[in-house]
């Protein structure tokens, strides 16, 4: 929504102002297994959430995205973004961020690669994005996994789209509860692409239609995920605590 929180507020206001009905194609929260994890949360399936770790060590071709060459802000607006704004569809709304988002000596040409993410949910939900997009050592040890922790059980989704991209490797979403202690597999419908694309767009046509249905994907749901990637950038501007 825009290269910066500047930016996204133009386009929030513009909206507004002409009293239009709106979304943004932040997208992967409208994916089958997301749509499907978010629902197994909501049932109570894993009880109350405590952990949340999702964890990206791939080899992304950036060379694919020749604009990114220009670009001030890389991994988080481009990549990571997704990932908070899928945190935000699972948690709601953190109320602050640490973050350090750097750039890779395999990738000189893109200002960052690779972030860590800590999302403040309080003191008892530790939220955590790790995104390193230079593994390039074979594609063993590749991962793509959101991991959620609750106090009666967890979830694990590992997205495959993003492993060996762009030809990638089949999705899992699995779950495991305290009363049965055996993880089992859900089947899945679809994938990130083109299913959750078609999600933001049909939203926004069943908004069309009925005003008072609550479409995920509206612009003023996406200006809150834009203020969280503008939090994370100034953590990464005002550095660390020195040691």
């Amino acid at each position: 929504m825009g290269e910066s929180i500047q930016e996204a507020k133009e386009i929030l206001d513009i909206c507004h102002e002409k009293n239009l009905t709106a979304g943004v194609n932040f997208q992967l929260r409208q994916s089958p297994y997301m749509l499907q994890l978010n629902e197994m949360i909501k049932d109570g399936l894993i009880g109350e959430i405590y952990d949340l770790d999702w964890r990206v060590v791939t080899l992304q071709p950036w060379h694919l995205w020749t604009f990114l060459q220009s670009k001030e802000r890389c991994e988080i607006n481009y990549h990571s973004i997704h990932y908070v704004d899928a945190v935000r569809s699972i948690l709601g709304e953190p109320t602050s961020v640490w973050c350090k988002t750097m750039k890779s000596p395999k990738a000189p040409e893109l200002t960052q690669t690779a972030s860590t993410i800590i999302l403040n949910y309080g003191d008892t939900i530790r939220a955590n994005i790790s995104t390193n997009h230079g593994h390039d050592f074979a594609k063993d040890y590749q991962e793509s996994c959101l991991k959620i922790e609750g106090t009666k059980g967890a979830i694990r989704l590992t997205i495959g789209l993003i492993l060996d991209y762009p030809h990638g490797r089949p999705d899992k979403l699995e779950y495991i509860t305290s009363s049965e202690k055996e993880w089992k597999e859900v089947p899945i419908v679809g994938s990130w692409f083109p299913e959750a694309f078609i999600g933001t767009m049909g939203g926004l046509l069943k908004k069309l239609e009925d005003p008072t249905y609550h479409y995920m994907n509206s612009v003023d749901d996406a200006y809150n995920t834009m203020k969280v990637v503008e939090a994370c950038y100034i953590s990464n501007d005002s550095g660390g605590t020195l040691v």
